[in-house]
């Protein structure tokens, strides 16, 4: 990736130039005879790929030029992925059911805790009193626990 992303602007160009000098081609010059209309498929075929490829280049630009940074270069990142179970909705998405922490060096992924929601719970003993909008809707849920902290985006648990 270091070796693409300096480079990606030249990269768009050259597609950019390719797209052109491809663009002027008909495929309805080639006679619909010749080897059944292959010819004629496949001109309108590179055709359609070489203006995917440019929409693309030019839509993934931006990506790309963080990508190596994303990846762990030139320094490892760390990233939380929480999983939701979609079929118990929450505003935010749904119950937290699970998470993971990767280490990502060098574009190399490297799994490093993986658990389910209770077992951090657990772990980390949080279980706070509820905030105000608890005490007014669910007046049964004694406290907040850590797998329902995604109820809400504005919602406290301090």
């Amino acid at each position: 990736m270091s070796k693409i992303t300096p480079r990606m602007d030249d990269i768009v160009k050259d597609l950019e130039l390719a797209k052109e000098e491809i663009d002027k081609v008909d495929p309805e010059r080639y006679p619909s005879f010749l080897d059944n209309g292959k010819i004629r498929q496949d001109v309108a075929s590179i055709k359609a790929v070489t203006d995917d490829g440019v929409s693309f280049a030019n839509e993934a630009k931006p990506l790309i030029k963080v990508l190596p940074q994303l990846l762990g270069e030139p320094t490892e990142k760390k990233y939380l992925v929480l999983f939701q179970n979609d079929k118990e909705l929450r505003p935010t998405g749904g119950f937290l059911t699970a998470y993971a922490i990767f280490r990502v060096d060098q574009g190399l992924f490297m799994l490093m805790i993986q658990a389910i929601s209770t077992r951090l719970m657990r772990r980390l003993a949080i279980s706070k009193q509820r905030p105000g909008q608890f005490l007014q809707y669910l007046a049964n849920v004694p406290v907040l626990n850590l797998r329902d902290t995604n109820l809400s985006p504005t919602l406290s648990c301090q």
